[in-house]
């Protein structure tokens, strides 16, 4: 197994990693968490510190995505193993890009409020990104991941024989 695949694995696991923490602090794992130290802060505190976790895990999430994929385009040969990868790493940074649109879209829909026809485009807009995000990246994500992971050890053993 060549160095560059080394680092690549070694990127996968902390995507990975990233990505089940990120589930677990929008989980109702994550609220659990949030109520041990909810009584004893202010709500403001708390919404900060939800932020910063939140917004520091998915970018992240996103600058590993990068990385991977930009790692991969460059030094990776085996086709297999670069489709499943650059999957990987873009759909992780897909995520907080629809993520960040979907928010954007709706500030549209609510400044034009007042023109159907613009707040319906927005709404519609809006929707997909959620949905993209939500429902869409995390199972691409996920198969991806699967994916990468049957390659790596395909890789593994060829080089162990």
């Amino acid at each position: 197994m060549s160095n560059h695949t080394k680092d690549t694995m070694k990127i996968s696991y902390a995507l990975i990693i990233v990505f089940i923490l990120l589930v677990a602090s929008i989980s109702p794992l994550g609220d659990l968490m949030r109520s041990m130290y909810e009584d004893k802060l202010e709500d403001e505190i708390v919404s900060t510190i939800n932020r910063i976790t939140l917004f520091g895990l998915g970018g992240l999430l996103m600058i590993l995505g990068l990385v991977l994929s930009f790692l991969t385009w460059k030094k990776i040969n085996d086709k297999k193993l670069k489709r499943f990868l650059l999957m990987t790493g873009l759909s992780a940074g897909l995520f907080l890009v629809l993520s960040i649109l979907h928010n954007v879209f709706y500030a549209i829909s609510e400044i034009f409020s007042d023109k159907a026809i613009i707040k319906g485009i927005m709404s519609v807009m809006e929707v997909t990104a959620f949905l993209g995000a939500v429902c869409l990246v995390p199972i691409i994500f996920l198969v991806c991941v699967i994916g990468t992971l049957v390659a790596y050890k395909k890789i593994g053993e060829k080089s162990s024989t």
